[in-house]
């Protein structure tokens, strides 16, 4: 999983990018952080609290940050 602090971290990362995007006039965003998806051992309470902790940080709780798109895989 990835925390709200390395989303922030790896964007941190990409602003020489962003500058140079800026400057040539270059379409920057949407900016797609990766992540490893858990591994099938972390237990369900474990996995819903890293799910909760990356909403509390998102937009869609903050008004600004990083919009998540989540999806049910079966």
């Amino acid at each position: 999983m990835i925390t709200p602090a390395e989303i922030k971290q790896k964007a941190a990362r990409k602003y020489p990018t962003f500058l140079a995007a800026l400057l040539a006039d270059e379409p920057f965003f949407p900016l797609i952080i990766p992540f490893r998806k858990p591994a099938a051992s972390v237990d369900y309470m474990t996995l819903k609290g890293w799910v909760d902790q990356l909403m509390a940080g998102s937009k869609a709780e903050k008004g600004y940050s990083y919009t998540l798109h989540l999806r049910t895989r079966e």
